[in-house]
């Protein structure tokens, strides 16, 4: 059995005409007098709708089982997969699987979210190293020399950033690869200062033997939230970071420079230059090439050439060639778009998000538009590039239309979301543009996105998965040609197998949720797809776990099953 993207019908008929209405069918020529003239008007037949049609096989071509348990983790029994990396990780040429692990035991304290605690929050990274015929290795030895590989200090935290870097100066050839990590968690209330949340950052670096060793950044943690990496007047990398700490209004100026296999403090640079400070300043920060396309999650290639930096009230465009920053652009959308004041009783300004309600494309964004990533999309293949803005929103509950009238306070109820937004992108000047997608509001932005051909036709595609409104299957847009991104109906790709791990002792069971990712794992130019399943709740089980009577080690060693498809 197979599964295809989408079954193409036009194509088929018109390339075999048969049974379609086309002609080609058996039966006796026809032969016309010679005394009489016909003309023949050929039709040309509609174009067909490009679609998403990678074959798989319905069954995956290599699995792991429980793949966090083979690092025999006493800390990591019950893990989650948070996200996922595609590259070379020991200079064989080929693509390796990287992934950031939560981890958590049986014996990790289970404080209420509703209580600010200072408890660890355990993590690991695991690298897959893949095998010439297309299987993978649990091996954090040769790739890190320990198993065990936590990020963030003693503390640790969750993944806010990863991103890697080309290897420009010291010829070993493989990538750097910058982390932010923060305790920013839902598992517990702030602090008055944040210090429950700040946590580090810090690049893994690798050695002439081909091993990552750790490097974190500065003394003191931030919380950091975006970074910025700037290829620097010497064809190495900087890389500057956006925070915020508790008064929201950040001053000091966190940067670093590449030198070998250390990072150099540069923040005293970078913070006596007024554009790198500015930047410094935004809460998200995104890095593009329009030179040589890396999308997110890829490797960041030294030609990288714009920086966006985004916030609550809009973003910034920096140049960035050559290591000399500076302010293109800015676009803060109460001046662009419109805002309304939104005010609480007796005029007092509601500040239980922000003061403004945002209006765009008929739309009611209360507290505005948090723009927090940014990714370039070329409609055609010879077309300047639009911007992709991702911005979170709370809106009104679908169905229920804004009243100019009514006063909307905390209290009312709202639902969250990610508008994507197009500009237009010319020499770092940006112009809202109509947006590509027929509906540009969605449940969530996405852990993972990118925008590549997905289907071979030399036209850029989107897809999207992980995180809130998404499933196994990533949500798959194929450009039209016509300028829009067609949203693909689900259930058109294989499905990894449902996991359910049950305590028959008392009959709870816990389902397991499962993600997808598309890539060329292969470089054989057809896109391929690995799913996973997250694993279970971190860093503990839910309390109804426990209070169902189950001691919950049958759900230990019970996470990591990975499934590769191979497209054909």
């Amino acid at each position: 059995m197979r599964f295809i993207g989408q079954f193409n019908l036009t194509v088929l008929c018109s390339v075999f005409l048969v049974g379609c209405g086309g002609g080609g069918g058996g039966g006796s020529p026809v032969i016309t007098p010679p005394a009489v003239t016909t003309t023949t008007t050929t039709t040309t037949p509609p174009p067909s709708t490009p679609s998403f049609d990678v074959e798989f096989s319905s069954i995956p071509d290599f699995t792991i089982e429980n793949a966090i348990a083979e690092l025999d983790l006493p800390n990591c029994t019950l893990s989650n997969i948070q996200q996922v990396m595609f590259l070379d990780l020991n200079n064989d040429d080929r693509k390796d699987i990287l992934a950031f692990v939560l981890c958590g035991d049986l014996n990790h304290p289970n404080t209420s979210p509703d209580v600010v605690h200072d408890e660890s929050t355990p993590n690991t990274m695991i690298a897959l190293l893949s095998q010439r015929d297309g299987s993978y290795e649990v091996n954090n030895i040769d790739v890190f020399g320990k198993n065990h590989v936590q990020l963030g200090g003693e503390m640790g935290g969750i993944i806010g950033n990863i991103t890697a870097l080309e290897d420009t100066s010291a010829g070993i050839g493989l990538p750097h690869i910058t982390y932010i990590i923060s305790r920013d968690d839902f598992r517990r209330t702030r602090s008055d200062d944040f210090s429950n949340h700040f946590s580090y950052q810090g690049v893994l670096t690798p050695d002439f033997n081909n091993q990552y060793n750790m490097n974190t950044l500065g003394e003191t943690p931030i919380w950091a939230q975006g970074q910025a990496v700037l290829p620097n007047q010497s064809y190495g990398w900087d890389l500057l970071y956006g925070y915020w700490e508790p008064t929201f209004q950040q001053e000091d100026v966190y940067a670093y420079r590449n030198n070998g296999q250390k990072w150099d403090n540069v923040s005293e640079e970078y913070s006596n230059n007024d554009a790198t400070k500015e930047l410094s300043q935004w809460n998200y920060l995104t890095t593009v090439d329009t030179e040589n396309h890396a999308p997110f999650g890829e490797i960041k290639s030294s030609t990288a050439n714009y920086t966006f930096g985004g916030g609550g009230h809009g973003f910034g465009v920096y140049d960035i060639t050559a290591g000399q920053v500076t302010k293109i652009d800015e676009f803060d959308h109460c001046k662009e778009i419109g805002c309304i004041d939104w005010k609480g009783s007796e005029g007092v300004d509601t500040w239980c998000m922000r003061k403004e309600i945002v209006t765009l494309n008929g739309n009611y964004y209360f507290g505005g538009m948090a723009w927090d990533h940014f990714e370039l999309w070329w409609p055609t293949p010879d077309s300047e590039p639009l911007v992709l803005a991702w911005a979170a929103v709370t809106t009104l509950p679908e169905g229920e239309v804004f009243d100019a009238n009514k006063e909307y306070g905390c209290d009312t109820e709202f639902v969250g979301g990610t508008v994507v937004t197009a500009f237009s992108f010319v020499d770092g000047n940006i112009v809202l543009a109509d947006t590509p997608f027929e509906n540009a509001l969605w449940a969530g932005g996405g852990t993972h996105k990118q925008t590549v051909d997905l289907n071979n036709d030399g036209y850029m595609d989107l897809w999207v998965s992980g995180g809130t409104g998404y499933g196994y299957e990533p949500d798959v847009y194929i450009n039209n040609k016509e300028g829009m991104l067609i949203k693909e109906a689900h259930n058109q790709l294989p499905k990894l197998s449902e996991k359910e791990v049950c305590d028959e002792s008392t009959g709870y069971c816990l389902k397991y949720k499962s993600t997808g990712l598309l890539v060329d794992l292969n470089d054989d130019g057809i896109t391929d797809m690995v799913q996973f399943h997250e694993g279970s709740v971190t860093p503990n089980l839910y309390d109804f776990v426990f209070e169902q009577g189950s001691d919950g080690t049958v759900f230990e060693n019970q996470s990591g099953l990975i499934s590769v498809w191979y497209g054909e």
